[in-house]
C-alpha cells in the first residue's frame, strides 16, 4: 500500500525554518486537505552542502522507500529541504518522474513539480539557484564567524591554561596550569629530549600531571605548537586561517615559542626517518 509522507530538515538548529516549524505548517496543510501523513522523515541541523545525499540517514531512508514502491506523495516545505546541490536536486526529480512520486511543496512562491521537458528545465534552473543561494548563505555565516572572532565576541575551544566565563565573553587565566605550561617550554627548549614521548615520561616521574592525568605525546604537541601561548590566537573558517593578537593572555615570548617549533620540526623529522627505515629494513 503507497503512503502520503513528509520530509523535513534544517541545516542549523537556529535556523528560522526549524523542522518543528515545518512540521507544523505540513500537518495544518494536510489537514486543510484532508490528507493523512502515513510517514515522517525527519533531519535536524544536517546540512545539505556539507552532507552527501546517501549520507543523509532519513533522506537514504526516503530513497530507499520510493525504491521499494512504498511511497506515492510526499509533503515538503521547500525544494532547498530535499538538497543543495544542483545534481542532487536533479537526482532527487529523476527519481520522482520515474516512480511517479507526487511532490507537494507548501511554502509560498514554490512552483509545483512538473515531469515535462519544461519541469525538467525549470528544475535545472531553480536546483543551480538553491545551490547557489546556499553557497551565499555559508559565505556570510563565514565572514560574521571571522568577525566575531576578529573582535573577540567569539571564544571558541581554548588551549591549557584558559577557560571561558561563564557568558563565554572572556578568556580566564589559569595560572597554576600556565606554570606547568611554562616548565614544558623549558624543558623542552632545554634540547635534551629526543622526542615529546621522553618528555611526556619525565614528567610523569616527576608528577606533573594534566588535570589528574598523565601528559601524553599530544597533549605536548598540541601545547608546544599553540601560538596562543605567545598572544597569538589563531582559528581556521572554512580553509581560512585568521589570527588576532592577544598579548595580554601571552605566557611565552615569540623567540623562546619559535624555538620549540624547531625543535618539534626537527623531532618529527628523526620519527619520520626512524620510521622509514624500519620500514625499509622489515621490506628487506
Amino acid at each position: 500500500m503507497k503512503r502520503t509522507v513528509a520530509y523535513y530538515r534544517s541545516s542549523t538548529t537556529l535556523q528560522e525554518e526549524s523542522v518543528d516549524t515545518q512540521q507544523y505548517r505540513i500537518h495544518q496543510y494536510a489537514l486543510k486537505n484532508q490528507m493523512l501523513i502515513d510517514d515522517e522523515y525527519s533531519e535536524k541541523a544536517v546540512s545539505a552542502r556539507k552532507n552527501k545525499l546517501h549520507n543523509r540517514p532519513e533522506m537514504k531512508r526516503l530513497i530507499s522507500d520510493i525504491h521499494k514502491g512504498k511511497i506515492d506523495r510526499i509533503i515538503v516545505y521547500k525544494r532547498d529541504r530535499l538538497a543543495r546541490k544542483v545534481e542532487e536536486h536533479l537526482e532527487l526529480y529523476q527519481l520522482f518522474k520515474k516512480h511517479n512520486v507526487q511532490v507537494i511543496f507548501i511554502a509560498e512562491n514554490e512552483p509545483p513539480m512538473r515531469f515535462d521537458i519544461f519541469g525538467e528545465l525549470m528544475e535545472l534552473f531553480i536546483g543551480v539557484m538553491n545551490q547557489r543561494e546556499g553557497e551565499q548563505i555559508t559565505s556570510r555565516i563565514i565572514d560574521t564567524k571571522i568577525d566575531n572572532f576578529l573582535q573577540g565576541k567569539s571564544i571558541g575551544n581554548l588551549p591549557y591554561g584558559y577557560k571561558a566565563n561563564k557568558d563565554k565573553t572572556e578568556i580566564i587565566r589559569q595560572e597554576s596550569e600556565l606554570q606547568t605550561v611554562v616548565r614544558i617550554f623549558k624543558e623542552w627548549n632545554t634540547d635534551q629530549y629526543k622526542n615529546m614521548e621522553e618528555l611526556a615520561k619525565e614528567l610523569k616521574t616527576r608528577g606533573i600531571k594534566r588535570r589528574s592525568k598523565d601528559w601524553t605525546r599530544n597533549n605536548i604537541s598540541d601545547l608546544l605548537t599553540n601560538p596562543m601561548y605567545m598572544g597569538t590566537r589563531v582559528a581556521t573558517f572554512d580553509h581560512q586561517r585568521v589570527s588576532r593578537s592577544v598579548k595580554d593572555l601571552a605566557i611565552i615570548t615569540p623567540e623562546d615559542f619559535s624555538k620549540a617549533q624547531e625543535l618539534v620540526i626537527n623531532a618529527n623529522l628523526v620519527m619520520y626517518r626512524n620510521a622509514r627505515l624500519e620500514m625499509y629494513t622489515f621490506d628487506n
